[in-house]
């Protein structure tokens, strides 16, 4: 590696030193610079070439990029992973008696984003193709299910901590889960879920026609031999699951769906769904074959935890989260389809006049926090916590008020 050391000392520092019988005194101390002309032989990115000229540790070397010690081609440079191509210059200059530590970076995982954050809890938007839990044998260390995820991230500070689930949602679904952040308030919101008062929507593409368009399925669910579920007569031997579902949109092969969950059996909507003869998209447990469909390739369900509501378990303060459509599922009905589905979503999205800003939500989210993806979730969570604004779910039991839909018509939610 050909590099120099810069002879001209353009730049200097002041530092206080004590020495032994003596006051303090400020001394001038010349930055260390140094040089390199990047050639065929050289590493591309600029990180390496800065460690490698200084000699520095990883830490050492995001260090000189966050305070501004490194420029390219005599420009400051902070992108530590920018490529460089031949003949470019790497300049480095600083202190070598200080310690330039890194500036603490946003936590980024790809198999979750954080919506909403307090004290106490957690909200998440769950990537499909992770656990909520891990499976059974899955030692803490090597846990990459959501929760082995979530608790690397409340552990970041060193301490253990360890995220404790409240519900779930089936690998392959996509959505809103909530999170607690210590065994009673996990309870608490187990008790919400168990008592059918948090309100669970999600957005689903069948295969076929659902008919009738607007309904509900109620079954007892138990479980095989093979650990799938299904229907039975036997209410001794299986668990009372009730869905209700809405057309929002109809395809020549398939129909877009609003489905919420009055109780929240596992696998509940995948299994009502393929029994009426309209599995979800992409299913691969009930109604394998006929869940294939040509233009649906992405590997994972075509089902996405949409919306989230329940009563904060320590403030009892109503928390309400939405989540957008992924893109797959506008991409799916192409054309004038897609466009209903983004009026749909924009509708939902000004259902109520309390939810927040993009902006909000970036100035509230707590330090450390990946940012939203793009058209991420909207919430109105609780009072005095680090989010914003509060919308109260509607009461389970009575008539739910009139809302617009994406196409314009002014239709009347179900009564319980």
């Amino acid at each position: 590696m050909n590099w120099i050391q810069s002879s001209n000392v353009p730049l200097t520092v002041h530092r206080t030193r004590s020495a032994a019988g003596s006051t303090g005194y400020n001394s001038i101390v010349p930055l260390k610079t140094l040089v390199q002309v990047v050639t065929q032989d050289d590493p591309t990115r600029v990180d390496r070439i800065v460690a490698a000229l200084g000699g520095l540790s990883r830490s050492g070397t995001l260090g000189l990029f966050d305070h501004e010690c490194v420029c390219v081609n005599d420009q400051p440079e902070t992108n530590c992973l920018r490529e460089l191509a031949p003949g470019d210059t790497v300049q480095v200059r600083f202190d070598p008696e200080q310690r330039y530590r890194p500036r603490p970076r946003a936590w980024k995982d790809s198999g979750f984003n954080i919506v909403h954050e307090d004290d106490h809890l957690l909200v998440v938007e769950k990537a499909a193709w992770i656990l909520s839990v891990p499976t059974e044998g899955t030692s803490q260390p090597g846990d990459t299910s959501l929760m082995g995820r979530i608790s690397a991230y409340l552990s970041r500070g060193g301490k253990p901590v360890s995220a404790h689930p409240a519900h779930r949602l089936d690998r392959g679904v996509s959505g809103l889960l909530v999170v607690a952040k210590s065994p009673q308030i996990a309870a608490s919101l187990r008790d919400q879920f168990e008592a059918r008062k948090p309100r669970r929507l999600y957005i689903a593409i069948a295969r076929g026609r659902v008919d009738p368009p607007d309904g509900t399925i109620r079954s007892h669910l138990a479980t095989g031999d093979d650990l799938s579920r299904y229907s039975t007569a036997d209410h001794q031997r299986g668990q009372l699951a009730i869905t209700h579902y809405r057309t929002l949109l109809h395809g020549a092969d398939a129909t877009l769906l609003e489905v919420e969950l009055e109780t929240g059996r596992r696998n509940q909507i995948r299994v009502h769904l393929a029994e009426k003869g309209h599995p979800v998209l992409g299913e691969r447990r009930y109604q394998r074959r006929m869940a294939s469909h040509p233009r649906w390739t992405a590997r994972r369900l075509a089902l996405h935890a949409a919306e989230l509501e329940f009563i904060h378990p320590r403030t009892h303060v109503p928390m309400s989260f939405r989540s957008p459509l992924p893109g797959m599922f506008a991409t799916f009905f192409g054309g004038r389809l897609a466009a209903k589905i983004a009026r749909f979503q924009e509708a939902r999205a000004t259902e109520s006049a309390t939810e927040v800003t993009p902006a909000d939500h970036e100035k509230n989210r707590p330090v450390g926090h990946s940012k939203d993806r793009a058209g991420g979730a909207r919430a109105e969570p609780e009072s005095g916590g680090r989010s914003g604004n509060t919308k109260k779910p509607a009461k389970r039991g009575g008539p739910r008020p009139r809302r617009k839909t994406g196409t314009g018509k002014t239709i009347k939610r179900r009564s319980r």
